[in-house]
């Protein structure tokens, strides 16, 4: 018997399965993923949004960091503690504050503010007294860290 290659046929190959149409189980599962995928894009935004006073009162601050008069400095950070804290905890709660009643609210969470720097706020409201270079820098300071780690009343105010 002569074996000869030509006697012999190739191999058929099937057709290459393809992508689609996937398995019912995998529909579920990608609708399930983008469903997922939205719902954090849009939380995410959210909380963007909601923060953008944090942003807004950040960028003031830098702008009132140059400042070469150390009153003006003081007191326009004292206005901007003010404005960030109606923002962050709603106009009804904030404006009823004043005096010590406002500084222990500013302190709540965390002790940031002095009673030097209490005294220099009273000083220069009530008495045109402006307060040290020093003073004034701790301030700033104590500014910005509250206005970036205070906890934000659950309502929104957007």
């Amino acid at each position: 018997m002569s074996t000869s290659l030509d006697q012999y046929h190739d191999v058929i190959v099937p057709p290459a399965i393809g992508l689609f149409p996937l398995a019912e189980g995998l529909y579920m599962l990608l609708a399930l993923i983008t469903a997922l995928s939205l719902y954090l894009a849009i939380n995410a935004l959210r909380a963007y949004l909601r923060n953008s006073y944090r942003r807004e009162a950040l960028a003031e601050s830098r702008v009132i960091h140059a400042l070469k008069d150390d009153g003006a400095r003081f007191h326009r950070l004292l206005k901007l503690l003010r404005r960030t804290a109606v923002a962050a905890y709603g106009r009804e709660k904030i404006a009823a504050l004043d005096g010590k009643v406002w500084w222990s609210f500013l302190d709540e969470e965390q002790e940031l503010f002095t009673a030097e720097h209490v005294q220099a706020a009273q000083k220069l409201l009530y008495r045109d007294i402006i307060p040290a270079s020093e003073l004034v820098i701790s301030f700033e300071q104590a500014c910005e860290r509250w206005i970036r780690q205070h906890k934000r009343d659950d309502h929104d105010h957007l």
